[in-house]
C-alpha cells in the first residue's frame, strides 16, 4: 500500500465591506483563504482563528460552517513534500472580531508563515478583481 499523507485544514471566509480576504504565498500565483492546518486535539473552529491570527495577527469570530472541499495531489504534483497527499479543508464565515487588515499595496502587508518562513501577501478582493486572478476555491464568488 502506497503511503498517502492526510492533511485536515480550517479556512476562514472574511468578508468586509463586500471584499474577500485572501492571501498569496510568494512561490505561487494561487491567492487563497487563510487557514491551516489542525493540531494536535484542538477544534476546527480553533484551528481556524489560531491560524488566521498566527498568519495575520488579527483575532475573527467563526461565524458558520460553509462547505468542506477534498483533493488529491501526487507526488508528482505536490511540490512542498514529494508525496501523494489528501487534503480536507474546512471553510468558516468569520468575523474579524479586534486587529485591522490592510492591501493593495504590492509592497507591504506581508506575513511569514511560521513553519515554513515564505513570506505572503494579503489583499481584499472585489467580485470583479476576483475575475482577473488566479485564487481558490471558485465557489466563493458567490458569497460576494
Amino acid at each position: 500500500m502506497e503511503k498517502v499523507r492526510i492533511i485536515i485544514t480550517a479556512r476562514a471566509v472574511i468578508i468586509n465591506d463586500g471584499k474577500l480576504l485572501l492571501v498569496q504565498n510568494e512561490d505561487s500565483s494561487l491567492w487563497f483563504t487563510p487557514g491551516g492546518w489542525l493540531e494536535g486535539f484542538e477544534s476546527l473552529e480553533d484551528t481556524c482563528k489560531r491560524e488566521v491570527y498566527e498568519e495575520l495577527g488579527i483575532k475573527i469570530k467563526v461565524q458558520k460552517f460553509l462547505q468542506i472541499d477534498y483533493f488529491r495531489l501526487t507526488a508528482e504534483q505536490n511540490i512542498k513534500w514529494k508525496e501523494n497527499v489528501n487534503k480536507v479543508e474546512h471553510y468558516f464565515l468569520c468575523d474579524i472580531e479586534e486587529g485591522v487588515v490592510e492591501s493593495d499595496s504590492e509592497d507591504r502587508n506581508l506575513w511569514q508563515d511560521k513553519d515554513t518562513g515564505n513570506t505572503s501577501r494579503v489583499k481584499f478582493f472585489t467580485k470583479e478583481e476576483l475575475l482577473k486572478v488566479n485564487f481558490s476555491p471558485k465557489w466563493i464568488t458567490g458569497l460576494l
